[in-house]
């Protein structure tokens, strides 16, 4: 029963954003491809609240509820706040506002917002958990891999009229942006591993957190095909597979089960 929740947690978030990456791949080079998310899921608002249920699943079972308690306090919560602060005072990403067409929103924020906050928290934790590195080093590589998708992202949903930039910068956005990104991980991913504690995940958490990463460079990149976002998306593109590399490279073959007789993959237990 547990191996079949654990395969459920595990394969649920890759398979919703697979069929995200087939309907975007599909939608541009094919005219007279029906948009998968129209029909399955009838909006993207709940094609995302599906992915965020679907990765509070992940987290609950392969983390533990501790952590999950924490995601939702620190990258929920903690993301709806900043998000507030952001619009209001420019700090710390700089001046912005968002469309409001980019709705359900509340106090101007809209709901998306922070629970793409959870999803890119609780996948970006789970890619570096398994690193035999120290507390330090696992908080700059998951706040890279954050960066990183910004990077990507931020320039499209701009470029769509989600948000607007009183400055610009890079392809639209200013560099401020990119830099508070980097502040906000060190917090939050620092407080989720001072709350969370140390421990390590089985490899199938990884691994679907993993494909869950590549998949959205992916989409990202495939979404700017024939438009002008052209660079920004294979600039974006190929800083997050390097980071994500260079993630995989800095540790030994061995906290794999298939390479060099490593540990096999264990149920974790309960983090209370």
């Amino acid at each position: 029963m547990k191996e079949t929740t654990f395969l459920l947690a595990a394969s649920i978030p890759v398979l919703l954003s697979a069929l995200n990456v087939i309907d975007d791949i599909g939608v541009r080079l094919l005219p007279t491809f029906p948009d998968i998310r129209q029909v399955s899921f009838h909006s993207f608002p709940l094609y995302l609240a599906l992915l965020t249920l679907s990765m509070a699943f992940f987290a609950y079972n392969f983390i533990g509820p501790r952590f999950l308690a924490s995601a939702l306090l620190v990258f929920l919560g903690g993301g709806f706040l900043l998000e507030v602060v952001g619009i209001t005072f420019g700090i710390p990403f700089g001046g912005y506002s968002y469309s409001t067409a980019f709705r359900p929103q509340l106090l101007k924020v809209p709901l998306e917002v922070p629970a793409t906050w959870f999803v890119l928290g609780v996948m970006c934790f789970s890619i570096v958990q398994r690193s035999t590195f120290g507390r330090f080093a696992r908080v700059a590589l998951a706040t890279s891999l954050l960066v990183s998708w910004d990077i990507l992202y931020d320039p499209i949903y701009a470029s769509r009229g989600a948000w607007h930039w009183t400055l610009g910068g890079y392809f639209g956005v200013p560099l401020s942006n990119f830099f508070g990104w980097t502040l906000v991980g060190i917090l939050f991913f620092g407080l989720c591993l001072t709350i969370r504690g140390s421990g390590d995940l089985p490899w199938v958490a990884e691994i679907s957190a993993t494909v869950l990463y590549v998949l959205y460079a992916v989409d990202g990149v495939v979404i700017t095909l024939n438009t002008s976002l052209q660079i920004p998306g294979i600039l974006g593109f190929g800083l997050m597979s390097s980071v994500l590399l260079f993630t995989k490279l800095l540790r030994p073959a061995s906290v794999y089960p298939w390479i060099g007789g490593g540990r096999r993959a264990r149920i974790p237990e309960a983090q209370v």
